[in-house]
C-alpha cells in the first residue's frame, strides 16, 4: 500500500473497531443482575459469559486512545498542542456531562414516587457533596474520561520514558506485575496504566501499521491470536482474579487480528456515516438508558433465568440503535457538539 492508502486503512480500521467496541462497551453495562438485586452472576452462565467476554472493551479503548495521543509526538511542544486539544474533547464534556446526571440523578432521587423505583441512596444535596459527585463522575461512567484526563497530564513523563524502550518495556512488565500480584480497584488508573503504555509504545514507534505479508502468514497470525484469547477468555471466565491478563493483551490481539482479514471491505466498501462521529455521545448516555429501560421491563417481566438472558441480549442493540437515531436527529445542534467535544 502506498502511505494515502495506508492512513485510509488506519483511519477506517480505528472508526470501525471504535463501533464494534462501542457496542461491546453498551453490551457490558446490559448485564441486568445488579438491577433486580442479584449480587452474583454464578447461576447465570450466559451473563457471566457476555461479562467476561465485553471486557475486551475498555482496554481496548485506552489502548488505542493512547497510541493516536502518541503516534504523531516527535517533540515535548507537541504535547502542548495535544494537551490543549484534550481541553475540548475530554475535560470540557467531562464536567458537563456529570453536571448533568448528578442534576438528573438527584431530581429521580428525591421525587417520592421514581426514588422507590430507583433502588439507590439519594444524591448528596450539600454543595461539597455534588462537587466531589461530579468530579468523581459518582453518577456516570465517565471515570474512563477521568484517567485518560490523569493519563494526559502524565504524557511528558510518560514521552520521556518512550525515548528508551528499556525502560518503557521494565515498567509495562513492572505495572502489570503489580496488578497480577495485588488486588487493584478496578476504576484506578494504576490498572490502566499499563494498557495505555503499551498503546503509546506501539504509537509512538509506529508499530500500528505493520501488516502480515503473505496470506499463508495472515492465517497463521490470525489462528495464533484467536487460540490466545480463546485460552485467555477460559482463564478469565473460570476464574475472575486472572481477568488482567485478558484486559492486558487483548488489545495487541485484537488489533493484530484485524490485519489478518482482507483490506479491501475497509478500504472500499466501508462508507462514514454522521452517527459514527457520535459515537462519544452513546458511551456518555448508554448507561443511564440501559437503567431506566431494564428497571420498567423488569416491572413487567418474571425474573427467571430466561428472561434475564433475553433481556441480557436485546438490551444493547434497542439501546445502540435507539441512541443512533438520536445522533442523526441532533448531530447538527450547537450544544450536542460541545457535549461530544467536538468530535
Amino acid at each position: 500500500m502506498d502511505t494515502k492508502t495506508l492512513n485510509t486503512y488506519f483511519h477506517n480500521k480505528v472508526l470501525i473497531l471504535n463501533i464494534i467496541l462501542t457496542f461491546i462497551i453498551v453490551l457490558l453495562h446490559s448485564q441486568p443482575l445488579n438491577r433486580i438485586g442479584i449480587s452474583t452472576d454464578d447461576n447465570y452462565p450466559l451473563v457471566h459469559g457476555v461479562g467476561v467476554f465485553a471486557q475486551v472493551g475498555v482496554p481496548m479503548f485506552f489502548f488505542i486512545s493512547a497510541m493516536l495521543f502518541y503516534k504523531s509526538i516527535s517533540a515535548m511542544s507537541k504535547i502542548k498542542d495535544k494537551l490543549r486539544n484534550r481541553i475540548r474533547s475530554l475535560v470540557i464534556p467531562y464536567i458537563l456531562w456529570n453536571v448533568i446526571f448528578v442534576g438528573i440523578y438527584w431530581a429521580m432521587t428525591h421525587i417520592p414516587f421514581i426514588a422507590s423505583m430507583m433502588n439507590m441512596p439519594p444524591v448528596p444535596s450539600d454543595v461539597a457533596g455534588i462537587l466531589l459527585s461530579i468530579i468523581n463522575s459518582k453518577y456516570t461512567v465517565l471515570w474512563f474520561v477521568k484517567d485518560l484526563i490523569v493519563f494526559c497530564l502524565m504524557s511528558p513523563v510518560f514521552y520521556v520514558m518512550l525515548k528508551s524502550k528499556v525502560v518503557m518495556i521494565v515498567g509495562i512488565l513492572g505495572l502489570v506485575v503489580l496488578n497480577m500480584s495485588y488486588s487493584i480497584e478496578y476504576e484506578s488508573i494504576w490498572h490502566w496504566l499499563p494498557v495505555y503504555l503499551l498503546g503509546a509504545y506501539v504509537g509512538y514507534n509506529k508499530l500500528y501499521m505493520i501488516t502480515p505479508p503473505t496470506e499463508n502468514y495472515q492465517r497463521k497470525i490470525a489462528v495464533g491470536c484467536i487460540v490466545v484469547m480463546v485460552g485467555l477468555y477460559a482463564i478469565a471466565y473460570l476464574d475472575d482474579r486472572r481477568m488482567f491478563l485478558f484486559r492486558f493483551l487483548s488489545p495487541v490481539l485484537v488489533w493484530a487480528l484485524y490485519d489478518c482479514f482482507p483490506a479491501k471491505w475497509t478500504l472500499t466498501k466501508f462508507k462514514e456515516k454522521k452517527w459514527m462521529h457520535g459515537l462519544f455521545f452513546i458511551y456518555c448516555t448508554h448507561f443511564f438508558i440501559i437503567n431506566i429501560f431494564q428497571k420498567l421491563i423488569f416491572k413487567i417481566l418474571p425474573h427467571n433465568l430466561l428472561c434475564i438472558n433475553s433481556i441480557q441480549l436485546i438490551t444493547p442493540v434497542l439501546v445502540f440503535l435507539l441512541l443512533v437515531a438520536c445522533i442523526n436527529i441532533i448531530s447538527g445542534n450547537r450544544i450536542y457538539r460541545v457535549l461530544i467535544g467536538g468530535r
